[in-house]
């Protein structure tokens, strides 16, 4: 069959450094690239004829027994060779024994990417599958999961794709659609184009942003004509989806941190927020410059909710975030407390002094809510060997929303006080519905 002959290839150098010579036949389908290393690559579809040129190692299992040459069947191969000096590898895969037949090879390389492949694997009986791959660092070759499902009169696959993903689309003979898939390491998504009497000839570009310009030849009522369609899929994902606050003293704030996504496959705008709900006015947004607009996959916006609540009991609202994919939504919750949140200080926080001095430590007290703390005191606690005080607790009383109170505490250091010796002097504030704070001031002898 002169179609299928063999013939000896010319020499090709190894990374040994030797020439050696192979055989093979028909090659064709030759493409060429240059990737984001200017690293050439050529890749082709030609015949194989035994399982030694195939790859197998002198230990696989699949390996044949006896001599090699007695072993022959026919392989159509894809091949592929980069920086024209390597070895030719093996890209499509095959199996000792079973005829393997594959064709119409197109390749693409992104920009700043490696090449990928797609190819027609004819699977007998009828049945075709177009198969894809890509080269990846440093320098290996790896086929991509979810191949077209196989099919009847499958033929002519092209291929295009940007850093992020790539699609593949292939034709169908006189049918009235054309499939296309767009896919990554992450999806596998089917698709067809359709709504014609005929649908032939698919070729596509991607571009950095996802968007998908594909031509094709469609035929409607006996006139065929070249078609454009744009494929444009932005989607968004907004976390948490909901989010409870828990008890808050009225008058007091807590935030939390929320993410808005593009995660689609193709850019994404961003429309703006609302919070609806008849609590409302106890939320509040702050969104930083550059969340609205533009934004291209895989990248997000952070933004923070901030709840104060305006009086007790429980709170709710329903934050939208606003997107051309659509309006996502998440409900917020919490209560207003009536707990008071307290501060307390001392004056001086250290001082050093000569044996027989006293020292006036004003400690204030305020309280930081709207809520009145009930029943509020100080309490010092000292080293009382070397350090002298007339005072124990100091009942303040109720402490009203947003007040203070300020205690003097005279305090003497004794000659028992060591020289330079530290010696700290505790106050705490505690009330009946607030959390107990603590101030200290530190007195060193001279």
């Amino acid at each position: 069959d002169p179609q299928d002959a063999i013939y000896m290839l010319p020499p090709i150098r190894y990374p040994d450094g030797r020439f050696y010579l192979k055989i093979g036949g028909d090659p064709h389908d030759v493409r060429i690239s240059f990737d984001d290393e200017n690293i050439p690559t050529i890749a082709w579809v030609r015949d194989r004829l035994n399982p030694e040129v195939l790859g197998f190692p002198d230990d696989s299992k699949d390996r044949p027994e006896g001599d090699p040459d007695d072993v022959v069947f026919k392989a159509r191969m894809v091949e592929g060779n980069r920086n024209l000096e390597g070895a030719v590898t093996a890209l499509s895969p095959a199996k000792y024994g079973r005829e393997n037949d594959v064709d119409d090879l197109a390749m693409f390389t992104p920009f700043d990417g490696k090449p990928i492949l797609a190819w027609n694997h004819d699977l007998g009986g009828g049945l075709f599958r177009i198969e894809t791959g890509h080269y990846v660092k440093p320098g290996g070759f790896q086929g991509w999961t979810g191949s077209s499902p196989g099919g009847s009169d499958v033929s002519r696959p092209s291929i295009s794709g940007n850093g992020k993903a790539a699609i593949v689309g292939w034709n169908h003979s006189d049918t009235s659609f054309a499939s296309w898939t767009r896919f990554s390491n992450e999806s596998f998504e089917p698709n067809v184009l359709s709504g014609y009497g005929q649908v032939s000839d698919p070729s596509f570009i991607m571009v950095d942003e996802g968007y998908t310009l594909a031509a094709y030849t469609a035929t409607v009522q006996g006139v065929s004509s070249v078609r454009i369609s744009r494929y444009s899929n932005p989607g968004a994902g907004l976390s948490p989806d909901q989010f409870t606050f828990g008890k808050v003293n009225v008058g007091t704030t807590r935030e939390v941190a929320y993410l808005l996504r593009s995660n689609g496959q193709t850019p994404v705008e961003f429309n703006g927020f609302d919070i609806t709900g008849l609590d409302a006015s106890d939320f509040t947004l702050d969104v930083p410059a550059g969340c609205d607009g533009t934004h291209a996959i895989r990248t997000s916006c952070q933004f923070r909710l901030r709840f104060t609540p305006s009086s007790a009991g429980p709170k709710s609202a329903t934050l939208t975030a606003h997107t051309s994919a659509g309006d996502l939504q998440s409900v917020v919750s919490g209560s207003g407390g009536t707990g008071g949140r307290l501060s307390l200080t001392s004056t001086p926080a250290k001082k050093r002094v000569k044996a027989g001095t006293t020292v006036r430590i004003k400690v204030t007290a305020k309280n930081l809510t709207v809520n009145e703390a009930g029943d509020a005191r100080i309490c010092p606690t000292l080293n009382r060997k070397v350090l002298r005080l007339g005072k124990k607790c100091v009942s303040i009383g109720n402490l009203a929303g947003n007040a203070e109170r300020q205690v003097v505490f005279p305090v003497r250091v004794t000659a028992k006080a060591r020289r330079g010796q530290e010696y700290p002097v505790k106050f705490r504030l505690r009330a009946a519905n607030a959390v107990e704070r603590l101030s200290i001031t530190r007195l060193t002898r001279k």
